[in-house]
């Protein structure tokens, strides 16, 4: 099995984190054994080619590259759900060819919002 290294850090009464391979997806959890299947749940999603324009940090350089396809599909310019993951809904924006998981919480940390809505460029 393959070892995962992440960052995290506790926000009030939540856990926020990224896999260090991915840090342009964020995903929180009550704990961080939630945090810790978040992600995991996001790494099976990144991986699976099914996300299109995910970015992986590349190599000892740290180089960002993109991977996996673009929906031919557009609609009106706005977001598109793509796909609901295990424990996240994956949103499109094909304007700015950018995919990010939204956690399946009451709530999401002001952070998290911030970073969703910046990724997928929506003002």
């Amino acid at each position: 099995m393959k070892t995962m290294r992440y960052v995290y850090w506790q926000d009030e009464d939540m856990w926020l984190g990224y896999l260090e391979e991915f840090p342009d997806y964020l995903t929180q959890g009550e704990s961080i054994a939630e945090l810790q299947e978040n992600l995991k749940d996001l790494y099976g999603d990144l991986t699976s080619g099914q996300i299109p324009g995910v970015t992986a940090r590349g190599g000892a350089s740290g180089d960002m590259k993109r991977i996996g396809p673009y929906p031919e599909k557009r609609e009106n310019g706005g977001c598109v759900l793509l796909r609901h993951g295990g424990r996240h809904d994956w949103y499109y924006n094909p304007a700015a060819r950018a995919a990010q998981p939204v956690p399946r919480h009451r709530e999401i940390k002001e952070h998290l919002a911030r970073h969703i809505l910046r990724k997928l460029s929506i003002d």
